[in-house]
Parts: C-alpha cells; sequence; structure tokens
C-alpha cells in the first residue's frame, strides 16, 4: 500500500472517530441539559463521564491526526521526488521507445516497401504461372481431343480394315515376291489354306500368258519406280481360273525404302464374263442393227453403216446434222419435247414417223437409250432403229380397211335400229313398259318386234346365234319373215308364228343339205285384247309371268327355230293365262341371265336374277328398267 493510500484510509478513519466522538459528546451535552436535576446522580455521573471521554477523545484524535499528518507530508514528499525521478526516467524511457518506434516504424516502412516489390513480382510470377496453366491447360484440351481424333481415326481405320477384310481380297508381298500374309477372304475365293499360299512366291499363282504379257512388265517397272498399279489380272486359284481387278500399293519404311506390296483385289470374274458376252452382244448389235449416238443437246456424233443406210446417207452424210433434220416439220415440237425427257435420263421407245436423206417418209422402231457417267448424269444418247416402214404401211392400209369397214357397221347399225319397234309406236298400245337393249357390239344377233292385229297385240323377243354381224344378219331374216308371218300371212297363234318361222329360216339357208347350223331362241307372247288372255310359245327362250305377287317361269320348247333336225316335226305348245289385274311379264334373251361380271367374276344366273325381279316387280316400269340397267355386270 502506498503512502497515499495509507494517508487517505487513515484519514477517513480519523474523521469516522472524531464524528463518532463529537456526536457521542453533543449527546452527552444535550442529555444533561435536558435532564438536569431531574436525572438520577448515577445517570448524571455517566453523562458527564461520556461527556468527558468524548471530549478527550476529540482532543487526542486532533493531536494524533496532527502528528499523522505531518508524517503523511514527509512521506508524500519522498514519493514526489521518487516519482520525479521515475518521471524522469520515464520520459527517457519514453524518448528512448519513440526513437525505437521511429526506427522500428522506418524499417517497416522499407520492409513494406520491399514487400510491395516483392508483392509486385510475386503478382507478376503468379500470372505468369497462371498463364502457364492456361496454355497447359489449352495443350492438355489440344492433346486430349488430338488423342480422341486419333483413336477415332484408328478406330475408323481399323473399322475400314475390318470392312476391307470383309469385302476384298488382301495379300502382301516383300520385295522379293514372297507372298507374307492373305487374309481369309483371299484364301476363301482362291481355296488354298493359309500355309498353301503364304511363303509361296506370287508368279505360282499368276496365269502364265498374263506374265508373258507386255502389261506384267510394266507393273513389275511401275512397282520398281514406286508407282502402284491398278487394273484387271487373272490369277490361278486351286481348281479355276479367277479374274481379280486389284491394286497394287508399295509400302515404305520410315526412310522411304520399299519394304513390301500390298493387293488390294475383288473377285470379278462373273462381271468379267458379263462383259465378255456384253461386249459380243454389243458387237452383234452394231453388226446387224443401225445404232447411232447423240450428244445430249441432239447432235450427231457417230453412227453404224446400217443406220445411215436406213436414212440414206453416204459415210460421212450426217456430220453436223441434229435429231430434228431426220423428222419432218410438223414433227419437230414433238421430237423437241421426247428429247428434253432424254436429257432427263428417261428412256423412250416407240414408233416414231421420220424422214430421210431425200425426204421421203420411213417409220422407225426406235428404242433412246440415255447414257450416263460415273455421277449418274446422261451426256449423250444411243439411238437404236428398226426400219418398219413396209409393216406401218401395211397397218395403215388395214387401218384404212377398218375404217371402211366400221362406216359400214355403224352404217348397217343405223339401218338395224330404225328396223326395230319405236318407243314411241308401242307406248300407243301399252300402258306401262320397258326396253333394255345393250348390244354386245356395234349391230346386234338379239332383237326385239312389236306389232298389233285387229285385236291382237303381239310382243316378241329374239336371240339369234352369234353376235356382231353375222348374228345382225340373222337379225334381218329374224325381222322380215316375222313380218311375212304375221303381217302379210295373219298367222296369230304364237306356237304356229315359231314353226313357221323355223321352217322359214330352214328353207332360206338351205339348212336340209348343208353344215349351216345357225338359228335363234325366240319367246312370242301375243295379248288378245277381246278375250282378255295372255299367249305364249317359246323355242329356247323363257317368259316371266308376276301376278298376285308370284312369279312364273313359263318355259317354251327347249329348240330354237332353225338349225339341226333332229328327225322328227318339232311341236312348240303355247301357254293361256287370263289377263288379271297388275299382271306383267318379262321376255327376255339369255344374255342378262347368262352374263358374267362382278367382284368374283361369277355368272349372274336365274336365281339372282328372280330374286331381282320379285324385289322390283312392284314399281313402274321406268323405275325397274333403271334398276335392271345398273345391276347389270
Amino acid at each position: 500500500m502506498t503512502t497515499t493510500t495509507a494517508f487517505v484510509t487513515y484519514k477517513r478513519l480519523n474523521l469516522a472517530y472524531r464524528i463518532g466522538g463529537g456526536i457521542v459528546w453533543v449527546l452527552a451535552l444535550l442529555a444533561l441539559g435536558y435532564y438536569g436535576e431531574k436525572a438520577s446522580p448515577a445517570l448524571l455521573a455517566l453523562l458527564w463521564a461520556m461527556w468527558a471521554m468524548s471530549g478527550v477523545s476529540l482532543v487526542v484524535s486532533f493531536f494524533w491526526g496532527f502528528e499523522k499528518f505531518k508524517k503523511y507530508v514527509e512521506n508524500l514528499e519522498e514519493e514526489k521526488k521518487s516519482l520525479t525521478e521515475k518521471a524522469e526516467q520515464l520520459q527517457a524511457l519514453e524518448e528512448e521507445t519513440r526513437q525505437t518506434f521511429e526506427q522500428i516504424q522506418q524499417e517497416l516502412e522499407a520492409k513494406e516497401k520491399n514487400l510491395a516489390i516483392d508483392r509486385q513480382l510475386l503478382d507478376e510470377k503468379t500470372e505468369q504461372i497462371q498463364a502457364m496453366e492456361e496454355e497447359t491447360r489449352q495443350t492438355f484440351e489440344q492433346i486430349q481431343i488430338a488423342q480422341e481424333i486419333l483413336e477415332q481415326s484408328e478406330q475408323a481405320l481399323r473399322g475400314r480394315m475390318e470392312a476391307i477384310n470383309r469385302t476384298m481380297c488382301v495379300c502382301e508381298f516383300n520385295l522379293d515376291g514372297i507372298i507374307v500374309e492373305a487374309n481369309s477372304m483371299m484364301l476363301q475365293i482362291l481355296k488354298y489354306t493359309h500355309e498353301e499360299l503364304v511363303g509361296k512366291h506370287f508368279k505360282h499363282f499368276i496365269d502364265t500368258n498374263f506374265m508373258e504379257s507386255a502389261l506384267y512388265e510394266l507393273i513389275l517397272i511401275s512397282l520398281e519406280n514406286k508407282i502402284g498399279y491398278s487394273g484387271d489380272i487373272k490369277i490361278v486359284g486351286k481348281d479355276s481360273e479367277l479374274w481379280f481387278h486389284v491394286t497394287l500399293t508399295p509400302v515404305f519404311s520410315k526412310s522411304k525404302l520399299l519394304e513390301r506390296v500390298v493387293l488390294l483385289g475383288n473377285d470379278i470374274t462373273i462381271n468379267k464374263l458379263k462383259n465378255i458376252e456384253y461386249e459380243a452382244r454389243v458387237k452383234s448389235l452394231l453388226q446387224f442393227s443401225p445404232v447411232a449416238e447423240f450428244d445430249l443437246e441432239g447432235n450427231f456424233l457417230r453412227a453404224n453403216p446400217l443406220f445411215l443406210a436406213i436414212f440414206e446417207y453416204a459415210k460421212d452424210g450426217m456430220k453436223g446434222k441434229t435429231y430434228l433434220d431426220l423428222v419432218t416439220e410438223d414433227r419437230k415440237e414433238a421430237m423437241q419435247v421426247l428429247w428434253k425427257n432424254l436429257q432427263t435420263g428417261e428412256f423412250i421407245e416407240g414408233e416414231f414417223l421420220h424422214t430421210n436423206a431425200h425426204g421421203k417418209p420411213i417409220w422407225l422402231r426406235n428404242s433412246y437409250t440415255p447414257i450416263r457417267d460415273l455421277d449418274e448424269r446422261p451426256y449423250k444418247i444411243v439411238w437404236l432403229a428398226t426400219n418398219i416402214t413396209a409393216r406401218k404401211n401395211y397397218e395403215i392400209q388395214i387401218q384404212n380397211q377398218n375404217e371402211d369397214i366400221m362406216a359400214s357397221i355403224e352404217y348397217a347399225q343405223r339401218i338395224q335400229v330404225a328396223m326395230l319397234p319405236t318407243h314411241e309406236s308401242m307406248a300407243e298400245h301399252l300402258s306401262d313398259f320397258f326396253m333394255l337393249y345393250m348390244p354386245k357390239d356395234i349391230v346386234s344377233g338379239d332383237f326385239y318386234w312389236f306389232e298389233v292385229k285387229e285385236d291382237k297385240i303381239f310382243a316378241i323377243a329374239v336371240d339369234c346365234t352369234g353376235h356382231g354381224v353375222p348374228g345382225a344378219f340373222m337379225s334381218m331374216l329374224g325381222n322380215e319373215t316375222l313380218h311375212e308371218i304375221i303381217g302379210l300371212r295373219n298367222v296369230y297363234e304364237s306356237h304356229e308364228i315359231i314353226k313357221l318361222l323355223h321352217l322359214h329360216i330352214r328353207k332360206a339357208l338351205k339348212q336340209h343339205n348343208n353344215q349351216n347350223h345357225e338359228g335363234m331362241d325366240i319367246g312370242v307372247a301375243v295379248i288378245d285384247k277381246t278375250r282378255g288372255v295372255l299367249e305364249f310359245a317359246g323355242a329356247g327362250n323363257t317368259m316371266w309371268l308376276v301376278q298376285e305377287g308370284e312369279i312364273q317361269e313359263v318355259r317354251g320348247n327347249w329348240k330354237g327355230v332353225g338349225g339341226y333336225e333332229i328327225g322328227k316335226t318339232i311341236q312348240y305348245e303355247p301357254n293361256f293365262f287370263m289377263l288379271l289385274p297388275h299382271t306383267t311379264f318379262y321376255l327376255l334373251s339369255d344374255g342378262y341371265i347368262d352374263q358374267f361380271g362382278g367382284a368374283q367374276g361369277k355368272k349372274f344366273g336365274t336365281k339372282r336374277f328372280k330374286a331381282l325381279l320379285q324385289q322390283h316387280c312392284t314399281l313402274p316400269m321406268a323405275s325397274a328398267c333403271s334398276i335392271f340397267f345398273v345391276t347389270h355386270f
């Protein structure tokens, strides 16, 4: 504890002591004044004693405090002196410290300056290192990319080598001509084992005639001069001779010295034989067929003598000509269109009219073949021609004759149609009816006949043997005979009409003493308006009758009129029916029922016809006609 601290502590204690003593002295004095004579002697004695003791205590404490204060001042002087010395020491120390600090600060500033320089150098080195790292990274990436490319190239190379080994023959020779390696494809095609081929000289497997040729010497010279060769050679297999298309490639060492030769080849034996055959065909074609070549613009290039002979040109007569010079003026536009199609690569053949060197028209059967280059682009046209002028003239003659015949047949058709009853003439006597007349040819062997005599209506359907012109002649004979029997001779019974028609045809065609067997099937219906009766007789034809919703097939005699004589008189029996209300009957030839067609190409047939009739027999005749028309094959 320092002097100052001890003195302060003492002063505080002394002050407290004096304050306490003063309080006691005052309290004792007050108590004496208050009690005075009232207090007992003992109490007064105590109070006076307390008052005296506290007073003494105050005096003692005062003198004691003064001594202490004096001693305190002395101590304080000593401490002040000590503090002054310490202050001087501290000031000296502070100056020393300041100088030291300045020295340290100067050193720090120098070190910081050096450190800044070092940091700048470090930053520069760091940037250099980072640049080197980036360059290294990029180099590494490039190496990786190059490695990937190299791996891909190696993989592609392996793939190519595998593909080559699978599809091509590969064989290696050393400089002495000894086979050092051959792949499985080579062994398989030549039918040698690996041991039989490898280690042998390649001369053992080359055709002798080829080895004596100038081409073989050229190949050896090329290889000696480090030049490869590509071409066709004949190789001797184990049991056959084969043609190969080969590529001979020299292989060099790192020092660029020739080490070995690699042969890559394909077996072209089949193609070679085909080419030989093709060349023979071309040679034959050029020898026996007219052939010419034109460029893509149509300019003449060359032609064999046969082609020149067709157009009657001399050997050099077609020089400078084009394809348009070989056609007439009116054919040039069509020929230009044809040539444009050829320029696109289209093959065209057909018959064309041309003109020769003297302007004379000639007909040719031409085939135009575009020839393509390696890029599949047409670059010239080969024209193969055959002179068909004689045949074409004959065809034109036949065509003209056919046109004359067709004109005659069409005129005959107009005559035949004019002989048929008109719809108007029939409508005057029939309330509801239809006619479905569809000839197979221009003129027909089928016809229908209609007449009214007195109170009878005659409706007849006839099917003559034969079609076209022969049938039409028979129909005219039948038509005129019916006019004679009914119109002139007034024969009205259906069976008698058929009988007389039969006899008349046999007589007219003299069938009793020749091989003519023509005839006709006929169905005759006679409506007796007075009696209200429908009469029918048939010879080969039937009638379909609809009454009260029921359909009945009324068959006539099985044999038609005319034709063969069976040795006895034929009886044609009539059939009679009362004309009830809504009675409908249908006469027809066999053409509708016997027609073939539909999705399955089957016969229409009686069963189907009856079902069609059953379904539509109640319709008006015009509607029924439309249905029968659209239903037929």
